[in-house]
């Protein structure tokens, strides 16, 4: 797996690609595509099914048959169509379960699919660098996004993710800059790593309660988003989990123990900051490069990084007062505390 998403990061680094993905209940122009012949494809069957691994056409809009030689397609498989910059519109039958890795990367012409309502699994990388994405709606059903599936679809504009996903993984839209709507369901009890890492156009994000974890640098370098509602199931969030994103204000709940290296770090515009008494450890610029902090909320006895987890003098304003809780505000350059 490692391996797999390497390769997709350089593939996509190597590629300076306005579309839409949609279920098939939303997809009226499917059923119209005819279905290209069945020498197109290179394919592999199993127990009776078959699973398409190579498309050899030279088709904008292909319509994959719902059975070659006789069976049923039930899978599109790994770099099926990868790189086939040609491919402008594909309709996929509703026979199709599964979306292999890397299925349709760098397809950056790619302006229809339909998503078969059938498709419980999109693989990694599957439409990583779909440049020209608008729209996707992932229809219901599906249980499983692979890493890196909408990596660098950076026209992409919206997405709705089912409540059958439960977690959201690593890099699934990281570096979609188009991106200014996404809703995370209820079901999802992980955010991974760099999920959402340089959606520069979310400028609010909601986490249902039931999301346990964030993990590392998952909506760093949001530098739209101004506000994140962050529920009392979330235990522990990585670092850079929140780094150089737009945030006005930010309460931690109650639930978090440990505020890790540079969580918050280079939030120029934030300005208030609530820390629970949970709270007992600080890692080196959680808060780091925080220039606009004016207000900080914080309990006793937090034990913050000997090597800085604030910036402009508030470690030492807090340590040489006790480490009292309370609220410490800045005013000409200088903190003052007040008891909460």
């Amino acid at each position: 797996m490692k391996k797999n998403i390497t390769v997709l990061f350089l593939l996509l680094l190597s590629v300076c690609g306005a579309t839409v993905i949609s279920s098939c209940a939303s997809a009226p122009n499917a059923a119209a595509t005819v279905a290209a012949p069945e020498g197109d494809f290179e394919v592999t069957t199993a127990d009776g099914q078959v699973t398409i691994t190579k498309y050899k056409g030279n088709a904008a809009a292909v319509g994959i048959p719902a059975t070659i030689g006789g069976m049923p397609v039930t899978s599109i498989g790994k770099e099926a169509f990868f790189k086939y910059t040609g491919l402008k519109s594909v309709s996929i039958p509703a026979s199709v379960t599964s979306i292999g890795e890397m299925a349709f990367l760098l397809c950056s012409s790619l302006s229809s699919v339909n998503i078969p309502v059938g498709v419980t699994i999109i693989g990694t990388g599957a439409f990583g660098g779909c440049t020209g994405l608008t729209t996707v709606n992932i229809p219901a059903g599906v249980t499983s996004i692979g890493e890196g599936a909408f990596v660098q679809c950076t026209g992409l504009k919206s997405v709705s993710i089912p409540a059958s996903v439960t977690s959201i993984e690593k890099d699934t839209f990281h570096g979609c800059i188009g991106l200014a709507s996404v809703n995370i369901p209820v079901g999802v009890s992980s955010i991974g790593e760099t999920a959402f890492q340089g959606c520069t156009s979310i400028e609010s994000i909601s986490i249902p309660a039931g999301v346990t974890s964030i993990g590392e640098g998952a909506f760093m370098q949001c530098t739209s988003l101004k506000s994140v509602s962050i529920p009392t199931s979330v235990t522990s969030m990585g670092k850079a989990a929140f780094a150089w994103t737009g945030l006005t204000s930010v309460s931690i709940p109650a639930s978090v123990t440990r505020i890790e290296n540079v969580t918050f770090s280079g939030c120029t515009d934030l300005k208030s900051i609530i820390i629970p008494a949970s709270v007992t450890s600080m890692g080196m610029g959680a808060f780091g490069s925080c220039s606009g902090l004016t207000s900080v909320t914080i309990g006793a006895n937090v034990s913050l990084s000997d090597e800085m987890s604030f910036n402009y003098g508030f470690d030492d304003a807090y340590n040489t007062n006790g480490k009292k809780m309370g609220v410490y505000t800045l005013r000409n350059k200088a903190w003052s505390y007040a008891v909460q």
